[in-house]
Order: C-alpha cells, then sequence, then structure tokens
C-alpha cells in the first residue's frame, strides 16, 4: 500500500483488489477514490438543483416585486397628481373669488366708511345733545332699512356673510346693523312628570287658623305658614305608609328650624324617640315594624313668630333628592294625578336689542307713590318722598339660565345707599348694595342662577327723604368686563296668534313654529304659523268601543270624524296619562287610520264606565295631524341686527326656542376668509411633506429589496 498508514483496526478490512488503490484517511475512516468520486458527484447534483431552485424563486420573486413596485409608483403618482390638481383648482377658485370679493369690498369700503363715520359723528353729537332726538334717528333709519327691504339688494351691494343662532335667549358678537335674514320661534308643551318617590301625602290647609298660625296650601305642594303662636303647636301636615327595617329621608327646604321641629306620631323611630331631628334639611329614619297611615306633624313652640313658606318630601333611601310634589306613590301624570299641559296661548313679543338690555321703558312699568321720576331714557332725575327703601322701578326680563349679567352707571348727588333686589321666579330674593359714592355706580355682576332657581326680575332701590338725584348712564349686559356706556336700542315685534289657536311642542321634529320670512308677492315680511299639532279634549261623547282581545282596553273608531290624526303614530301628550308601550302605566296613544285613541286603564270594565268618567275628568291630547297647515297671519316688521352685539329673546314666560339668521359683520368674513387661505396654505404644506414621506417610503421599499438579494459563492473541493 502505498501514501497513506491504515489504522491496525481497519487492516483486515482491506481485500487484495485495494491493495494499490489510493485512499484518503480522515480522522478513523479511509475512502477510496470511488467512494470520494461518489460523494463528489452526489453534492454537486444537490448544488445545482439548490441553485437553480433558488434562481427560480429569486426571479419570481424579483419579478413581483418590480411588478409591485411599478404599480405603487403609477399609483402614488397618479393620487399624487390628481391631489396637485384638485387643491390648485380649489386654491385658485378659492383666490379668484376672494380676490373679487375684496376688490369688490375695497372699491366701496372707502365710501361706504366716509359715510359711516360721517353719520356716526351726526348720530353722537345728535344724542350728545339730546337722547330722543337720537332715538329717533334710530327709528329714521329703521324705517330707511324698511325701504330697502329686498335682501338680495342688500346681499350683492353689502356682501355679507350669513350666520345662525338658536336658544330662548341668544347673544350674538358679530353682527351688523341690518335686518334678520330670518326669525323663528318654536311651539312649547311644558308638563311637569312625577317618578312617585314623595311618599307623604300631604293634608290640603285652606287658609286655617291653628293657635294664631295661618296654615295655607299652595298650587305646588307646598305650605304657607303666618303668625304668632299662642302656644305650642303639633299639627299634622300629612301621612305615610312606612315599612319596618326600610330607612326613609324627610326632607325640607325649611332654612330654619330653631322653631319649627318634626314629630312622628306612631311607634317610636328606631332611634327610640318620636321626635325627627331635621339637620342640614333633612333627616334619616327608620321603624321597626310597618305602619299604616303614619302621621308626620310639624311643632311650633310657643311664642314663635313665622312667615314662611316650605315643603316637605318623605322618601325611602339614606338620601335626599329634588323635591316633587305626592302623586299617590306611583309615577304621574295618571287618572288620579293628573299633569296640566302648558301651551303658548297668548301673545308674546320677540325683542332684538344691543349690548345694553336695559329698556326704560319696562322699567317705569311699576312705580311707587313714594318716588316722582323725570327724564330720558338714559338719564333719571328721581325725587324720593320716604325714608324707607324706595323702589325706583322694576325690570322684568327673561334672564338667561346660568348666565352672568353686569350693570353699571353714573349718579349726580350723593344719598345713602342704593340697591338692587334680585328676585327669584319662587318669589325668593336677594339684595345687592351698590356703594353710589355721589360720583359713579361701579360695576357690579349678579348670576341668573342660585342652585335651581331662575331669575324673574329685578328691582332698584333707594333711601333718603326729599332727596333729588339722577342716575345717568345705566346699562345691564353680558360683559363681565368693564365696556363703555351703550344705549338702549332695539325692535319689538308681536307674535300674535289668531283666534282660538295655540303653539304647541311634541318633539324636536313635531312641532308648531312661528315664522317671520319675506314675502316675494308684496315685498313685505310677514308672520306665518307652521301648524304640526293638532288637539282634542275627551269628554265622553265619543264614539268607544271595548277592544276585544283586552277587557281593559277601550278604543275611539273613525278618527276622521273626530280628530285628524297623522296614521300610525304614537307622537302623543295627555294630561291623564303617560304613553307607555307595555301598557303598564296607562297609555293613552294613538295608533291612526283603524283607532284614533286607546285607553287602556283597568279601573273601568265597560265603555259606559270610561264615558262617565271622562265627563267629569276630561282628558286632553295633543297629537300629530295628518294634514299640517301653515297661517298668514299678516304683515310685520323684521327685528333689527345691531353692531356688534344682538340680543334676541322673547316675553313670553314659557321659554320657547328662537331660531335667527343674520348678517354677520363684513370685516368679521374678511377676516374668516384670511383664516381659511391661511388654512389652505397649511394643508398644502402638509400635502408636500406627505410627498416627501412617500418618496422615503419607495426608497426604504428598494432598500429592502436589493437586501433580499443573495450572494453566490463558489464550493471548494479538497482532494487528496
Amino acid at each position: 500500500m502505498n501514501g497513506c498508514i491504515i489504522p491496525e483496526e481497519n487492516e483486515k478490512s482491506i481485500n487484495p483488489q485495494q491493495e494499490n488503490t489510493i485512499f484518503l484517511v480522515m480522522g478513523d475512516e479511509a475512502y477510496t477514490d470511488e467512494m470520494i468520486n461518489e460523494y463528489n458527484r452526489n453534492a454537486e447534483a444537490k448544488t445545482e438543483e439548490f441553485n437553480t431552485n433558488a434562481t427560480n424563486k429569486l426571479n419570481a420573486f424579483n419579478e413581483n416585486a418590480t411588478t409591485k413596485t411599478n404599480a405603487f409608483n403609477t399609483n402614488a403618482t397618479t393620487q399624487t397628481d390628481t391631489y396637485n390638481s384638485n387643491a390648485a383648482t380649489k386654491l385658485s377658485e378659492y383666490n379668484d373669488n376672494a380676490t373679487a370679493k375684496e376688490q369688490s369690498y375695497n372699491s366701496n369700503a372707502d365710501t361706504k366708511t366716509q359715510a359711516f363715520n360721517q353719520n356716526a359723528a351726526q348720530k353722537t353729537y345728535e344724542f350728545n345733545q339730546n337722547a330722543l332726538a337720537y332715538q329717533e334717528g334710530i327709528e329714521k333709519n329703521a324705517e330707511e332699512i324698511d325701504e330697502v327691504s329686498n335682501r338680495v339688494y342688500r346681499i350683492e351691494n353689502n356682501l355679507y356673510d350669513s350666520g345662525t343662532a338658536e336658544g330662548y335667549f341668544i347673544n350674538i358678537e358679530d353682527s351688523s346693523y341690518s335686518e334678520f335674514q330670518n326669525v323663528s320661534v318654536d311651539g312649547v308643551c311644558e308638563q311637569k312628570t312625577t317618578t312617585g318617590k314623595n311618599l307623604l301625602n300631604p293634608i290640603k290647609f285652606n287658609n286655617d287658623e291653628y293657635f294664631g298660625i295661618t296654615f295655607k296650601t299652595l298650587g305646588d305642594g307646598s305650605i304657607s305658614l303666618n303668625g304668632t303662636a299662642s302656644e305650642t303647636i303639633y299639627r299634622t301636615i300629612g301621612n305615610a305608609d312606612l315599612k319596618a327595617n326600610t330607612n326613609y329621608t324627610l326632607s325640607t327646604d325649611i332654612d330654619n328650624t330653631s322653631n319649627i321641629q318634626f314629630y312622628f306620631n306612631g311607634e317610636p323611630t328606631s332611634s327610640g324617640t318620636n321626635w325627627i331631628p331635621v339637620s342640614n334639611n333633612y333627616t334619616v329614619f327608620s321603624v321597626n315594624n310597618d305602619i299604616s297611615n303614619a302621621q308626620i306633624n310639624i311643632t311650633i313652640k310657643s311664642g314663635a313668630t313665622v312667615n314662611m313658606t316650605f315643603k316637605v318630601q318623605l322618601e325611602e333611601g339614606s338620601a335626599a333628592t329634588s323635591y316633587e310634589p305626592y302623586t299617590g306613590g306611583q309615577p304621574s301624570p295618571s287618572p288620579d294625578y293628573p299633569q296640566p299641559i302648558e301651551v303658548i296661548e297668548e301673545d308674546f313679543n320677540v325683542t332684538s336689542c344691543g349690548k345694553n338690555i336695559f329698556d326704560y321703558d319696562k322699567f317705569l312699568d311699576d312705580i311707587g307713590d313714594s318716588l316722582t321720576i323725570e327724564g330720558t331714557s338714559n338719564n333719571f332725575t328721581y325725587t324720593s318722598n320716604s325714608s324707607i327703601p324706595s323702589v325706583l322701578g322694576t325690570f322684568k326680563f327673561n334672564f338667561k339660565e346660568k348666565t352672568s349679567y353686569s350693570f353699571s352707571g353714573k349718579i349726580s348727588s350723593s344719598f345713602a345707599n342704593g340697591a338692587m333686589k334680585v328676585i327669584y321666579t319662587d318669589e325668593t330674593s336677594f339684595y345687592i348694595y351698590n356703594k353710589w359714592d355721589g360720583t359713579s355706580l361701579s360695576q357690579e355682576f349678579f348670576k341668573t342662577t342660585d342652585g335651581t332657581k331662575t331669575i324673574k326680575q329685578i328691582e332698584l332701590s333707594s333711601y333718603g327723604t326729599n332727596t333729588v338725584f339722577e342716575i345717568s348712564d345705566f346699562m345691564i349686559s353680558q360683559d363681565l368686563t368693564e365696556q363703555p356706556y351703550e344705549p338702549y336700542q332695539g325692535t319689538t315685534t308681536t307674535i300674535a296668534l289668531p283666534e282660538g289657536q295655540f303653539a304647541a311642542k311634541i318633539s324636536d321634529t313635531i312641532k308648531d313654529q312661528f315664522r317671520i320670512a319675506y314675502n316675494e308677492s308684496d315685498g313685505n315680511y310677514h308672520l306665518y304659523l307652521d301648524k304640526n299639532v293638532g288637539k282634542t279634549i275627551l269628554d265622553g261623547s265619543e264614539n268607544w268601543s271595548l277592544y276585544s282581545q283586552n277587557p281593559n282596553r277601550f278604543v275611539l273608531n273613525t278618527p276622521s270624524s273626530y280628530i285628524n290624526m297623522k296614521s300610525s303614530t304614537y307622537n302623543t301628550i295627555c294630561d291623564h296619562y303617560k304613553y307607555d308601550a307595555s301598557g303598564s302605566n296607562y297609555p293613552c296613544y294613538a295608533t291612526g287610520e283603524t283607532y284614533a285613541i286607546q285607553i287602556y286603564d283597568n279601573q273601568f270594565t265597560t265603555v259606559d264606565d270610561l264615558k262617565a268618567w271622562l265627563q267629569s275628568n276630561n282628558v286632553t291630547v295633543y297629537y300629530q295631524p295628518a294634514n299640517p297647515q301653515t297661517i298668514d297671519i299678516g304683515k310685520v316688521q323684521m327685528p333689527l341686527t345691531y353692531y356688534p352685539v344682538t340680543n334676541v329673546f322673547t316675553d313670553c314666560p314659557l321659554l320657547p326656542t328662537i331660531e335667527v339668521a343674520y348678517y354677520r359683520d363684513f370685516k368679521t368674513t374678511i377676516e374668516a376668509m384670511q383664516e381659511d387661505i391661511a388654512s389652505n396654505t397649511s394643508r398644502i404644506e402638509t400635502l408636500e411633506e406627505q410627498l416627501q414621506s412617500q418618496a422615503i417610503t419607495i426608497s426604504n421599499l428598494e432598500n429592502r429589496i436589493t437586501a433580499l438579494e443573495p450572494t453566490q459563492t463558489e464550493s471548494e473541493v479538497v482532494e487528496q
């Protein structure tokens, strides 16, 4: 054997034919040339197969990546071109329009500004000389506006932008001196409802005198006490059924309980006493056993003088909640506890005014004999004839809830003191004392709500016998910073109801609505009433029948002979029944063509029973009619807007929602255009950033494809 050393353990395996064979020794193994050649042939075949497969896969991947990249690039280019073209077109259109508007404005601005300045200077001079003359100037301007009431002419010549607003009190801060475009006022349906949580069945008092104290029950369920107790009084004010081991909360709005306490007649409470001490206007107690008709009493100490009105509520639980009247422990409206529905049934006024809402004419509605008043709307001279606070006047106004107001003025002579009395709708009140030091009335602020109370009116009062003093520049506004005085200027339009009509509202979409709109046929503004709510009163004379599938369900047939109700609707409001689809709450509802009205009430078993009850308990139902109508009430004046602030409100106590469209101040419009131009510029910059981002994304994709391409290497075979 030549060329290698064979390990001893392998020598036996070599046959004679292999004696001249060349061996490759690797470790402890020996391989012949034939074995090596076979291995190399196999390795080359596997390598070629692998390379062929890898090349095919790579080619397929590259072709797919190229296709996807081309599609992406084509789509990105198309979308970018489309976006750029659209953006350029829109921007060009906007710039052309803005340029045209601005050129039109500039060509007219100098003339209008000069005319306005001259007119303003003249009007200011006239006002300073004589306030009444200034008011006449305002009225003259209103007449001039009425003469050119064609809205198209005004829009084309003044280039006003439009704004809209709504609410029961509207405060606009960007208006121009013009007419409103449109004004509408919704109808109203106000109905109090209860959950039945008040369990105290109250005793009804009718000016009953009891040991020097007069007891009276008011319409809202509250109790009025007046007088001096000649001895300690224990008087039952209500009763309730109580369950054992149940917490009850007795609450009241009595501010001072030092002379008034509550006493429980029956089994002692869980605290071991019949006294129910009231702390922080409520107390929590329970009883050990069920008590039927348990009495709640009020105690008044002997010699105590009281003059108060208060409410009491008894409810389950350990917390006092808002008061509601007793309705039998069940939700209302219900047959035993109907809830009246209030709708607009009387004429009212829509007023628009400038920043100052203080109307001198309204202020003079209530003047006492103790005062002599002379002067103009911004300059009052008062001669006080009493040493007690004298009411200078009463200003009744539908102040907006959750809104702060300020008032200010000047006084020419010093006197002891002055006050503003704020009166809430529940007749409670408070005073704001003003430090009128003889030179000025500093600006004071007051809020229109205190908890759930709402201001009804304010009164101004003064002290001083035979004192002559003068107040000028008096103003009430929503401004909460010091503002220059602005005289009251306003227009009032009367909303007159046609005889026998009303304005109601079932929902935001089903409502009567007053509209002041331009009438093209005669060139005047008209007041319209869109009637979308009907009314019927069920008095037992109707053609009722018993529904065959339910012994307590009564239906009113042939609706067209009774009411013009829209078919297949459940949009009703009723004063004796609350709609409930389940029938558990005595629903009264409309189903349209088959039956006009259905009443489901298990207290009636026959039609005669229902009719007899309706005769003494007329049921009022408001519903959606099948054929709405529009009533042209006649010509009216369109209310005016003022620069730059306009307030819009009504004197209707139901506070209907007002909707207006108005002409915005042109300066504000130009500023809005400039903001739009800046916004478009920003959008273009954003687009450029997006294009750059797309380019980076494409570049990153190309780098990833390159990284996926493999580097080919040659295989080396060592032969020995």
